[in-house]
């Protein structure tokens, strides 16, 4: 029969596109049908399913045209053919056995005996140069960081920040005879004052750092709170006990010090970051016995500050060396009385919620990671034990188990006398807590 596909049915010529529609005659149904064994095929059952099967097509190819255009490509890909097979509900089609996403560029080789050769298109790799290139450095995984632009009207000091230059101010000249003796007179009482070592840690403190908490703004001092300042700081760090205990007492006693709380934090936090480098022990428990000292009063609310005194107490309970001499000077007295004023601040707070798991968290962290000394672990384990809950000490308790197994004087026969020392003191602790330990395992085990 004659085909149609090129006519209208008013009779005029069809408007060519640049879609080709598939046609089926009834011959290629009947051959299809002889092939799978049927010979009593109507004519009418071949025209019928010619139409039919003409038509799915022709549904098909228009469908995979239209999946084309959408997908911004020029030619009709495999994957736009089993989509359209999928909207017209042939599932069971795709995917096409016989069709290739990205077919791989092939290269026509002449054959002289018969049809030409289509090979890959391979290209040839030098493996002398392959070798002897170095490895590739694979680039650094991307990161977000944020940073504060602008804060509270002023550009913050950190390095994603490009300061301005700032244009200094002419100084001016004093070269006359009386502000030089003035200059040396001034310089000399500075330096003979038993708080110089605060003065000079806060000179030496680098100002180039990022904020992560909003400094409490400080109050102006009178000239009485500044000269009380100055003296209760020289009396706590100074060589004469009774003036430091007379000094504890009244940062303990006194009403009036929440105006001298951000410079004395401030002051508390510099100096012990400055004296732990140095490990300057003894400075370290003067100025944790000042934070005692200061939990200790009632009517003073450190809360604020407790950004700067936190981080100062742990700094004194898990340095890995606090002092000069670690096998003669006793710095496990440091790390128990730090660990213990933590224990009465995080007490004395427990209305915050997130302090205590913060905390927790901080000193959990110190606890189980293995490079950790015995020194470290001995500082975190009582405040560990005095804030944990029942189903922390059970999530504790593995760890536990390998360091008293670990300190167990059978075990440390191939340490160094050091190591021994310091293997015992941690297991006089840890069998302290054996029974608190064990109750709460079992009290959560029961429970599970």
């Amino acid at each position: 029969q004659p085909s149609m596909a090129g006519q209208q049915p008013g009779g005029g010529p069809m408007r060519t596109g640049p879609v080709i529609l598939p046609r089926l005659e009834p011959d290629f149904v009947r051959h299809i049908a002889e092939s799978m064994g049927m010979t009593n095929l109507t004519i009418n059952g071949q025209i019928y399913i010619c139409e039919q099967v003409s038509h799915l097509l022709k549904r098909i190819v228009l469908d995979s045209h239209k999946f084309a255009i959408h997908g911004r490509r020029a030619k009709v890909v495999g994957a736009d053919v089993e989509a359209a097979l999928r909207l017209a509900g042939l599932e069971n089609l795709t995917p096409l056995g016989h069709t290739l996403p990205n077919p791989p560029p092939m290269v026509q080789v002449p054959n002289m005996y018969g049809e030409d050769l289509f090979v890959p298109d391979d290209t040839e790799v030098d493996l002398a140069e392959l070798r002897a290139r170095p490895p590739t450095e694979l680039p650094a995984a991307p990161y977000l960081r944020a940073h504060w632009l602008v804060y509270n009207g002023h550009m913050p000091r950190v390095p994603e920040n490009v300061q301005q230059p700032e244009e200094e101010e002419p100084k001016p000249q004093e070269d006359s005879a009386a502000a030089i003796a003035a200059r040396r007179e001034t310089s000399e009482a500075s330096t003979s004052s038993a708080g110089a070592t605060f003065k000079r840690a806060a000179r030496e403190v680098s100002t180039n750092e990022q904020v992560m908490v909003q400094a409490v703004p400080a109050e102006t001092l009178s000239v009485e709170q500044q000269r009380y300042f100055k003296e209760i700081v020289e009396a706590c760090v100074g060589g004469s006990d009774d003036r430091r205990a007379a000094a504890l007492q009244s940062i303990e006693m006194d009403t009036g010090l929440q105006a001298l709380l951000p410079k004395l934090s401030r002051l508390i936090f510099d100096s012990v970051r400055l004296n732990v480098v140095y490990r300057c022990m003894s400075m370290l428990i003067y100025l944790v016995r000042i934070v005692r000292a200061l939990n200790n009063n009632k009517s003073v609310r450190i809360e604020p500050y407790l950004h700067e005194l936190l981080p100062s107490l742990m700094s004194c309970m898990v340095g890995r060396q606090l002092c000069m001499r670690p096998e003669v000077d006793n710095h496990w007295a440091l790390r128990d009385f730090s660990g213990k004023t933590l224990v009465n601040i995080i007490n004395a707070h427990s209305k915050n919620p997130t302090l205590r798991v913060r905390v927790y968290k901080a000193l959990r962290k110190i606890f189980d990671d293995p490079n950790s000394t015995y020194g470290q672990i001995f500082g975190v384990t009582h405040a560990l034990n005095e804030i944990m809950t029942h189903q922390e000490r059970h999530d504790c308790y593995n760890r536990y188990v390998d360091l008293t197994n670990a300190c167990h004087p059978s075990a440390t026969t191939g340490l160094t006398p050091e190591g021994k020392a310091e293997a015992g003191k941690l297991y006089q602790v840890l069998l302290k807590l054996e029974t608190s330990m064990l109750r709460s395992y079992r009290s959560v085990t029961e429970n599970l």
